[in-house]
């Protein structure tokens, strides 16, 4: 293309906004970053963009569109060299799969989240004898505690909490307490997340976290106050159908919550609970 038909390319601030959908404070932030160099009339003082500012927009678009921040973008855009404009976007496609297969994966653990209090809600609490899981689970606090705030500690529970809800908030109940008919039981906070999920996400091994067994279970959803979780009276319907059933408590109770919902004054928590058992 020769100079006089690029300098046939000149575009007001409303055409050159309305094609690529920014508005006038949105050019004028471009031209502070440098990605837009657009010229003045002396007159009007209007601005006039010229075909390479439209190719820096097309590919703002663009690395934007892929995940770059302006700053990168306008680096990019005054590269010379093409194998390093090549490096950051294949860089930059590594990190995009890293957090699409996140999102798939986020939306399978909220698919199951759905399906599990969609069949609650249509059939009520249901027990089924199943293998828990191979998991790893995150010590936090007692429930009668404080939450400890060292730096080591938050940085390892922030890192788990990214990835809510692959890892959801968990209770472990003391089969200790639970045995000894004690109505305000000793509980556990934390974090639990499935074997593989830990593995492909690569949280770190530390001394507050615990592997927990593939153990054969009743498996059932506990519903209750979200503020009287240390109650016995959350697992009284489980413990009866294990009674029932002639099943014996012979580990620690273990859950992953669902959904938290309602008012301040009544919240109302959803668990899917694990309890261990062996036949009397």
């Amino acid at each position: 293309m020769k100079k006089d038909d690029i300098d046939n390319y000149h575009y007001s601030t409303k055409e050159i906004a309305s094609y690529y959908d920014l508005t006038s404070r949105g050019l004028a932030y471009y031209e502070k970053q440098g990605v837009l160099k657009p010229d003045r009339d002396e007159c009007s003082g209007y601005r006039n963009y010229s075909l390479n500012d439209c190719y820096n927009l097309y590919h703002s678009k663009l690395y934007a569109n892929v995940g770059f921040s302006l700053r990168e973008i306008s680096r990019l855009l005054k590269e010379d060299d093409t194998n390093c404009v090549l490096v950051s976007i294949e860089n930059e496609i590594n990190e995009q799969r890293k957090k699409i297969e996140l999102q798939q994966i986020i939306l399978e653990h909220m698919k199951i989240i759905k399906d599990r209090l969609n069949a609650y809600q249509t059939g009520g609490q249901s027990f089924a004898i199943t293998m828990r899981p191979l998991m790893r689970r995150l010590y936090v606090r007692r429930f009668e505690e404080s939450h400890p705030w060292g730096e080591e500690q938050s940085k390892e529970f922030a890192l788990w909490n990214q990835i809510i809800p692959v890892d959801t908030a968990s209770l472990c109940y003391d089969a200790a307490s639970v045995l000894n008919d004690e109505v305000k039981l000793n509980v556990g906070i934390g974090n639990i997340i499935r074997e593989e999920d830990f593995v492909r996400f690569s949280l770190p091994e530390s001394s507050r976290v615990e592997s927990l067994p593939r153990v054969p279970c009743v498996e059932t959803i506990l519903q209750g106050d979200s503020n009287a979780i240390d109650q016995r009276e959350w697992l009284n319907s489980t413990l009866q159908y294990m009674a029932e059933h002639h099943l014996r408590l012979c580990g620690d109770i273990v859950t992953s919550m669902l959904l938290v919902k309602g008012s301040d004054s009544h919240r109302q928590r959803y668990d899917l609970a694990w309890f261990p058992y062996e036949v009397e």
